[in-house]
C-alpha cells in the first residue's frame, strides 16, 4: 500500500528504449514481499505459477529503470521468503540531500567530485570517481536492514553512488556487507547499465564455518566442510553466473579455480566447478563423509607431519575402518563417523534433486597422516 507516488519521465530516452525517471517520490510505502515454499510470490503475476517458465522466470535478476532522484517518506519493507527460510525488515536512504532520502550527493560526494575536476577530470569521470567514494563510505545510497536466515539473525548494509549522478550508459557503483550467522560475505562492483541488475560485475568475499550452511542464502545445495574463505571475481550475465579467479581455504587447504552456474529449465541451477589445491590436507574432506573437521591443532599437526605410512600399515588402517564401519551395531557400539566408509550425516536429497553438478577437481599435494597418497584427480557428477 501507499499513500501517493509522484512520477517525472523523461520523453526523449524512450524513443531509444529507454527509461529515465528524473524523479519518484514514494509517500507513505508499506511494502510486503511474501514468497512460498513451492515458489509462489505477491509480486508475480501469471496465470500459471507452476508452470516451469514462471519458476524460471521468478529466479532472473531484476531490471530496473534509471532513477535520478528517489524520495521516501515514512516507508517500511518487509519480506518473508519460506523457500529460504528468511524475513527482513529494512530501510532505505536514496541518500545526502536535505530531505528525507532524496538522492542528492552528500557533501563529502560533492568535495571529492571537485577535487577530481581540480585535477583535470571530465564531469563525468569525477562523478564516477565521488561515486565511487560515495559507495565505500555508505554516504549516497542505503539500503540497511535486519531479519531472520534459518532461524538465525542477519544483517545486510547495501550502498551505492548518490543516484543523482546515475547515468544510463556509466557503470555504477556499490557495496555489500552481509552477516548471517557465521556467514559474512562482502562485495564491491558496479551495475554497468543503471540499473539492470541482470547484469553485474562484482569482487565477492565469503567466510564462514560450513559451506552447506549457505544453501538458504544462495538456493545452491553445498557440500559440508571445515571453515573456508574464499575470494574471486563474480560477474553476472542473465541468469548466468562465473566466478572467476576464485582464491581461498578450506580448513587447512588451499583452493582455487572457476565456478560457473546458470539457471536451467524450471529455474533449477546448473553448476560446474574446475577446482584445484596445490596442498590438500585429507582431514578437510571429513564432513564430506559425515565426519568431523578437524581442529586448528590437528591442521598445524598435519601442516607440519614428516613422511607418510607404507602403504601396508595404510591398507592395514583402510580395511579396520571399513570392517569397523559394516560391523558396528549402532544401539551398542558408537563409531565415529570418520571410521565409516560411507557418510553417517544427513544427506539431503530434496536438494540434490533441485540442481545438476559437475566437479572437476585436481590437488597437487596431499598431507595425511594415514594413506600414502601424493597426488589425486577426480570428477563428480550430480544430476
Amino acid at each position: 500500500s501507499i499513500q501517493r507516488i509522484e512520477l517525472e519521465l523523461h520523453f526523449w530516452p524512450l524513443l531509444r528504449g529507454e527509461i529515465v525517471l528524473p524523479k519518484v517520490a514514494l509517500i507513505r510505502p508499506d511494502v510486503h514481499l511474501v514468497r512460498l515454499a513451492d515458489g509462489r510470490a505477491n509480486w508475480e503475476f501469471t496465470s500459471r505459477p507452476q508452470s516451469a517458465k514462471a519458476k524460471q522466470n521468478a529466479k532472473k535478476p531484476l531490471s530496473l529503470p534509471l532513477v535520478h532522484r528517489l524520495i521516501i517518506q515514512s516507508g517500511k519493507l518487509t519480506a518473508r521468503d519460506d523457500m529460504h527460510k528468511m524475513t527482513f525488515d529494512g530501510t532505505v536512504d536514496a541518500g545526502g540531500g536535505n530531505t528525507p532520502a532524496s538522492g542528492a550527493p552528500s557533501t563529502t560526494a560533492k568535495v571529492v567530485k571537485a577535487k577530481a575536476q581540480s585535477q583535470g577530470a571530465s564531469p563525468s569521470s569525477a562523478k564516477q570517481q565521488a561515486s565511487r567514494v560515495a559507495a565505500d563510505t555508505g554516504t549516497g545510497f542505503k539500503l540497511l536492514g535486519k531479519g531472520e536466515l534459518n532461524d538465525k539473525p542477519f544483517t545486510l548494509r547495501v550502498s551505492g553512488g548518490p543516484l543523482v549522478w546515475a547515468e544510463t550508459h556509466k557503470p555504477y557503483p556499490f557495496d555489500v556487507q552481509m552477516i548471517a550467522s557465521d556467514i559474512r560475505a562482502s562485495a564491491r562492483g558496479v551495475v554497468p547499465q543503471p540499473f539492470d541488475l541482470t547484469h553485474l560485475d562484482v569482487t565477492l568475499s565469503l567466510s564462514g564455518k560450513d559451506l552447506a550452511d549457505g544453501y538458504y542464502l544462495t538456493g545452491v545445495a553445498l557440500p559440508n566442510t571445515p571453515p573456508y574463505s574464499i575470494s574471486g571475481h563474480l560477474h553476472v550475465v542473465g541468469t548466468k553466473y562465473e566466478f572467476t579467479d576464485v582464491k581461498g581455504r578450506l580448513g587447512g587447504s588451499d583452493l582455487g579455480g572457476l565456478i560457473t552456474m546458470k539457471l536451467v529449465g524450471g529455474g533449477y541451477p546448473a553448476l560446474d566447478a574446475d577446482l584445484t589445491s596445490h596442498s590438500l590436507n585429507l582431514d578437510d574432506l571429513a564432513p564430506l563423509f559425515g565426519g568431523a573437521a578437524p581442529t586448528p591443532k590437528e591442521e598445524a599437526q598435519a601442516q607440519h607431519a614428516n613422511g607418510h605410512p607404507s602403504k601396508a600399515k595404510a591398507k592395514q588402517a583402510l580395511a579396520k575402518g571399513i570392517a569397523r564401519g559394516l560391523t558396528a551395531k549402532s544401539a551398542e557400539e558408537k563409531v565415529p563417523p570418520s571410521q565409516f566408509l560411507l557418510p553417517t550425516a544427513t544427506l539431503q536429497v530434496d536438494r540434490l534433486r533441485g540442481m545438476n553438478a559437475t566437479l572437476h577437481y585436481r590437488a597437487d599435494e596431499i598431507k595425511s597422516q594415514s594413506l600414502p597418497l601424493k597426488k589425486v584427480s577426480l570428477q563428480l557428477q550430480v544430476r
